[in-house]
């Protein structure tokens, strides 16, 4: 169980403990692709860190978990395979 408060570290290995990732639609257009900006962007990239989306995650931390082949896209495949 994840108390409130946890560090992200913590967070991060239980929801690894406690998912598993599936995919209906194993072909590149099933998958859910965005401009690493964008994502960026909507985390609240240019924004002190306790507005940003996930406070006290680092940024690049949390864009690396969905960084593909092309370092300019944020893959959602990627990312449910990283945090499963």
């Amino acid at each position: 169980m994840i108390v409130n408060g946890a560090d992200f570290e913590a967070a991060f290995e239980q929801v690894r403990a406690s998912n598993i990732f599936t995919t209906h639609t194993p072909v590149p257009a099933g998958i859910d692709r965005f401009e690493m900006g964008l994502v960026a962007r909507y985390l609240g990239a240019d924004r002190p860190s306790e507005q940003q989306l996930c406070p006290g995650v680092q940024l690049d931390k949390a864009l690396e978990l969905g960084r593909e082949n092309d370092p300019n896209r944020f893959n959602m495949a990627p990312l449910g395979l990283h945090i499963s």
